[in-house]
């Protein structure tokens, strides 16, 4: 994700993570995904918060990347 230029809320050891999202990107994952939006940042920005275990399988992470770049690419153009 910070390839992809996006930042964090918070650095986080843990199994959860909380990027930095557009809020249309935002809207168009959570058709897909199940996530809680955790905290509004200005008007076109909100963290997330995504939390793996250890049933979460690594075809689901890669998805879940795969899907972001493809609509952060759409919606720049």
């Amino acid at each position: 994700m910070v390839q992809e230029g996006y930042a964090f809320l918070t650095h986080s050891p843990s199994n959860q993570i909380f990027p930095i999202l557009p809020n249309s990107i935002i809207e168009e994952l959570q058709e897909k995904y199940l996530f809680y939006v955790w905290q509004k940042i200005d008007e076109n920005n909100s963290a997330i918060r995504l939390v793996t275990s250890w049933a979460t399988k690594e075809e689901a992470v890669k998805s879940f990347i795969e899907d972001l770049k493809g609509l952060k690419i759409h919606k720049q153009i």
